[in-house]
């Protein structure tokens, strides 16, 4: 007990720095309940996100089904499944949308075929064209191996709504087949990989208008619908390729900085393009691209280094600006003139004439 006069003084002196004021007593029954109720409102703010997102997505893609390589049967809700869902919001998301082992619907987005089926969220999936549907992640997949199947024919669903079983009919529609995701992330950030589109809650909250964000989408339409992903990889592949003969000539490795120069090829052109053919893409949806426009200026606000014309992977936000607003204009001289909304081809570009003088020589 040597050390008690030493321990009783540390007690004295951190008793001294203790709070001052009489903080209310929480209980842990209390602060449980509490708990419970803000993981319903993170599923419930989450949903208000993806609904929007994926509204939007569902009309961009199904506009354009005709312009895309790609395409799918597309029907427009989102499904789960207690074991799909994170353990320690199963409980808010059985207690919000009614969600237990059987397929069950937490989302129908808004003028999908889903919605004017009148299927509803809280829906579950008994049985597609007459095959009962399992439970769990098997019957979420046999699900949506159905839908692929039946190649955009109707399908006739039985759900179970309440404590009644309803027969529905869904008749898909054909959509560009590039899913689209939200990824919870607070930058300002969309992307595309070739086969998917990715979507950060921080552009969801940067969008301001559902014409930015069926821009933002049409963009990222593009890049893979345009096939920029591959040309990319195709470019960096190549600079490897220049980079190992350079290496093998000179001694020294270049094989990184070409691959570099490779990936980093034709990269504003990409985005210029995407920029161009994503404002067709919102235009055939029924979006406002001249609203859209105004996105750049707003990313001007917020990220002010955009503004400059120095070289970089991306055009500057005062050229992207004023690239929407011409195409917008574009768009809008086709609609006046009834012709089809299809962005301009380098091989719609007609051969120039040839002169008297090149004629009599050939």
């Amino acid at each position: 007990m040597k050390h008690a006069p030493s321990i009783l003084l540390v007690a004295v002196a951190l008793a001294a720095c203790a709070p001052q004021s009489r903080v209310p007593e929480i209980s842990h029954k209390a602060a449980a309940e509490e708990a419970r109720k803000q993981r319903e409102i993170v599923i419930l703010e989450r949903m208000k996100v993806q609904n929007r997102l994926r509204r939007v997505d569902f009309a961009v893609r199904a506009a354009n089904a005709d312009l895309c390589k790609e395409k799918a049967p597309g029907v427009g809700f989102l499904t789960m499944n207690l074991d799909s869902a994170p353990r320690e919001y199963r409980a808010a998301y059985a207690s919000l949308y009614g969600v237990s082992s059987q397929i069950t619907l937490i989302s129908v987005f808004e003028g999908s075929p889903a919605d004017r089926a009148k299927l509803a969220v809280g829906d579950r999936i008994v049985s597609v064209n007459g095959k009962i549907i399992g439970t769990g992640s098997a019957g979420r997949s046999q699900v949506a191996e159905l839908i692929a199947e039946n190649k955009g024919k109707p399908l006739n669903m039985t759900v179970r709504r309440g404590g009644a079983l309803a027969p529905v009919e869904v008749s898909p529609r054909m959509i560009c087949n590039y899913p689209t995701f939200l990824r919870n992330d607070d930058s300002v950030n969309a992307f595309a990989d070739g086969s998917r589109i990715i979507v950060t809650s921080g552009m969801m909250r940067f969008a301001d208008t559902d014409d930015e964000l069926a821009f933002v989408i049409g963009h990222e339409l593009a890049h893979n619908t345009m096939g920029h992903i591959e040309s990319k990889t195709g470019n960096l592949i190549l600079g490897g390729i220049v980079g190992a003969i350079l290496t093998g000539l000179s001694g020294v490795n270049v094989i990184d900085p070409m691959m570099q120069v490779g990936v980093l090829a034709f990269s504003q052109a990409f985005e210029a393009e995407a920029d161009y053919v994503g404002v067709y893409y919102a235009a055939r949806a029924g979006y406002d691209t001249k609203k859209a426009a105004y996105f750049w200026r707003r990313m001007a606000a917020a990220h002010p280094t955009a503004i400059g014309l120095q070289g970089t992977t991306h055009p500057s936000s005062a050229k992207r600006f004023l690239a929407v607003e011409a195409a917008s204009r574009e768009v809008a001289g086709k609609r006046g003139g009834g012709e089809p909304l299809v962005p301009y081809m380098e091989s719609d570009r007609k051969p120039a004439a040839k002169s008297k003088r090149q004629d009599s020589t050939q």
